[in-house]
């Protein structure tokens, strides 16, 4: 032994510390434990592959594959060719063809910027609206109204249209021509003309024609139809013009030169119907009077007389005067006469006699009142302010100190604080801010910085309002937060007890427990009770105050009303007697005449707002009822007739009509209605009755009747009286009366009931 290390297998180096793994297959290990890769082998540990003898890559140090030309992708697998001219390669290898080519090797051209037709996906054309055939190259305008397209692009005429490209217009129905089989128009007799459109009448005896239809007129005849007829030979009073128009000779006038004027004074000449008139400019009945209109501001009258234009004045119409300004008026003769506010010679200066602000010259000159400028005085400047004076134009000028349009802004201009602007605003100097740059911030500070408003923000470890107190913001102990307190929110000696500040149940006490705000009651402030509730008190569950019920307290319900009680809930039951929503309405419920069903039903034979009313019917006559009169009512009119729903009387002397008009119907309460018959129910069911006005006033209520009829009637009425008295009296009521009618000439009268 001679104390040399032989090391295990797989460990190499000086102290055997080297791991090399020698089974490995992708390399080989030294003496000193370095791995030597074998060949396509790469990396550190040699574990990545990269065949060296590949056609499409090369493997670089590290084993990463390097494409050959035109070989793309992770392994180079992909070939693209990047010298061909209608594509480019990706990073990928995949084909992105250029502008204008389609196809999966882009081989297909296809301009996709032409007008005629579209590209698809695979570079084939879609031909556009009115562009056909393979190339979308012809053009066949599919909206075209003198053919249609085929699906070649060629054209089919349609009927009266001609030629390869149907442009020629023929119709084939024309009576004055016929079509050729290229369009052309063949015109028939007496038809001339391109289009065949002029007529010619070859027989006519007026005139020949052209071989384009155009007329000759033969003698005698004028005009472009030849339909003028003159003759002008020798003896006659005129000749013929070139359109056939009659010139009159030498005195002779009217419309075929018929009348002869001569004209032989001055001032006068024959007019076209050949009568005697004045010669221009001259007027009257012997053309004495001369008057030019063209040659002044005037018109002549029939008589020669001068007729001014407007504005124009004088005998000779020569003074001008306008009339339609505002600004002064004319007199007869056009002196001007100018308006109120208006100076001048033409009246052309305004001047404003109403204005506060200056007076008025005698020739319109605005004289400017005490405190006012300008060349309108519309600017007033006080003469005697103190903060500035007036220049003259009422311009201000500050006096020191004093700024702004108005000078009614003091600033300083002495301040060491600040400088004063235009306008009066502070600018601050260094190290002063605020609103009045009264607040002083040192911006050279090492312990803060200045915001805007000149408050201290402090810099890092440095607290305090001032920020003179050093913190370390790296402590274990606490966190600075500005004053070296807690952190928002966080509360005790070592910053334990949370409390949210942010709350709207409560506030934060510096120890941080929980102060409940107004109307918030629990140990965390949970419940809201409202304090000022007039319904309610909070001891901490709510308690209703008396006489307040429900969930929230807010139904109430008065506990000492001698009406109703209150249930738990706050609803009130009605005490006896006591009836509707809040027992408001008292209703006897022993009463004999009503009984209680909440809203007071009468009984049956009881009417009026109290049922106080007492109605009977009369059984032997079904519909008639008898009243109950009122006590102390004293009957005036003669029957004593019950008022609207029997509750009063008519009064003394009343229109009986009227009365009985009143006492009709009224809702299911009936009265008795008179009648010249003595067929009582009849009344009640014929509105139309004959109603009976009696000339007699009878105070007292007596039974009778002026004929047989009406006794019996009393008679019939008297018995009912009898029958019904028992029940009235029954009921404690007043007796009903009879109320008796006296006939007074041959007038019926009929017993009624109240």
């Amino acid at each position: 032994m001679n104390g040399k290390k032989t090391c295990f297998e797989n460990l190499f180096g000086t102290n055997c510390s080297m791991f090399c793994d020698n089974s490995s297959k992708t390399y080989t290990c030294d003496n000193t434990g370095q791995k030597h890769c074998i060949t396509n082998y790469y990396g550190q540990n040699c574990l990545t592959f990269c065949n060296n003898s590949a056609s499409t890559y090369n493997c670089n140090k590290n084993g990463v594959k390097i494409c050959l030309k035109n070989w793309f992708d992770e392994h180079c697998l992909t070939f693209c060719n990047t010298t061909k001219e209608n594509y480019q390669c990706s990073s990928n290898g995949s084909i992105i063809c250029d502008s204008n080519w389609f196809g999966n090797v882009c081989d297909k051209f296809c301009n996709i910027s032409a007008e005629n037709y579209n590209c698809t996906r695979n570079g084939s054309k879609l031909c556009k609206q009115n562009w056909f055939w393979k190339n979308c190259d012809i053009f066949c305008n599919e909206t075209a109204s003198d053919y249609r397209c085929s699906r070649d692009g060629g054209r089919t005429c349609f009927p009266n249209w001609f030629n390869n490209d149907c442009s020629t217009f023929c119709d084939q129905n024309a009576t004055n021509y016929n079509c050729s089989d290229n369009g052309e128009k063949i015109c028939v007799r007496n038809w001339f003309g391109n289009a065949c459109g002029k007529f010619c009448d070859e027989s006519s005896t007026r005139y020949r024609c052209s071989s384009n239809g155009t007329k000759s007129c033969l003698p005698k005849w004028y005009g472009t139809e030849c339909s003028v007829y003159c003759d002008d030979t020798t003896g006659k009073t005129y000749s013929c013009n070139g359109t056939g128009g009659k010139v009159c000779l030498k005195n002779w006038y009217a419309e075929n030169c018929t009348k002869f004027c001569n004209e032989t004074k001055v001032n006068e000449r024959c007019n076209e119907h050949g009568e005697i008139v004045c010669d221009r400019d001259w007027f009257g009945d012997n053309c004495t009077t001369y008057c030019n209109a063209g040659s002044g501001n005037y018109n002549c009258s029939s008589t020669g007389r001068k007729i001014c234009f407007q504005n124009w004045y004088g005998p000779d119409c020569i003074d001008y005067c306008d009339n339609t300004t505002s600004h002064y008026i004319c007199d007869n003769k056009g002196k001007i006469t100018c308006l109120q506010n208006w100076y001048g010679i033409n009246c052309t200066n305004f001047c404003d006699t109403t204005s506060n602000t200056y007076n008025c010259s005698d020739d319109g000159e605005i004289i400017c009142l005490s405190n006012w400028y300008g060349e309108k005085c519309s600017v007033y400047c006080e003469r005697n302010a103190t903060t500035y004076r007036c220049e003259s134009n009422g311009n201000k000028t500050c006096s020191r100190n004093w700024h702004g349009e108005h000078c009614a802004v003091f600033c300083n201009t002495s301040s060491i604080r600040y400088t004063c602007n235009d306008k009066g605003q502070r600018n601050c100097l260094p190290d002063w801010y605020g609103k009045n740059c009264s607040r002083f911030c040192d911006n050279s500070s090492k312990r803060y910085t200045c915001n805007k408003e000149g408050y201290k923000v402090c810099l890092s470890n440095w607290i305090g309002e001032n920020c003179e107190t050093f913190c370390d913001r790296n402590a274990d102990t606490f966190k600075c937060d500005g004053n070296g307190t807690c952190l928002p929110d966080w509360y005790g000696k070592n910053c334990s007890r949370f409390c949210d500040n942010s709350s709207k149940r409560y506030t934060c006490n510096k120890e941080g427990y929980k102060v409940c705000l107004s109307n918030w009651i629990g140990e965390n402030c949970e419940t809201f009770c409202d304090r000022n509730a007039d319904t309610f008190k909070c001891d901490g569950n709510g308690t209703c105050l008396p006489d307040w019920y429900g969930k929230n307290c807010s139904r109430f319900c008065d506990n000492s009303s001698k009406r109703y009680t209150c249930n738990k809930e706050g609803y009130k039951v009605c005490l006896s007697n006591w009836i509707g929503e809040n027992c408001e309405k008292f209703c006897d419920r022993n009463a004999d005449t009503f009984k209680c069903d909440g809203n007071g039903t009468c009984l049956p034979d009881w009417y009026g707002p109290k049922c106080g009313i007492n109605c009977l019917e009369i059984e032997s006559v079904p519909g008639l009822f008898m009243c109950e009169m009122k006590q102390g009512t004293t009957l005036s009119c003669p029957h004593g007739w019950g008022k609207v729903a029997c509750d009063s009387t008519c009064g003394e002397n009343e229109d009986l009509e009227a009365v009985l008009a009143e006492c009709k119907e009224k809702g299911e309460i009936k009265v008795l209605c008179s009648k010249k018959t003595t067929d009582i129910p009849e009344c009640f069911r014929n509105e139309n009755v004959d109603y009976v006005r009696s000339n007699v006033v009878s105070k007292s209520i007596v039974v009778g009747t002026a004929s047989v009829v009406g006794f019996i009637a009393v008679a019939v009425v008297i018995l009912l009286f009898f029958r019904l008295r028992k029940k009235v009296q029954k009921r404690n009521v007043i007796t009903p009366h009879i109320i008796q009618v006296q006939t007074s000439e041959k007038h019926d009268w009929a017993s009624t009931k109240l």
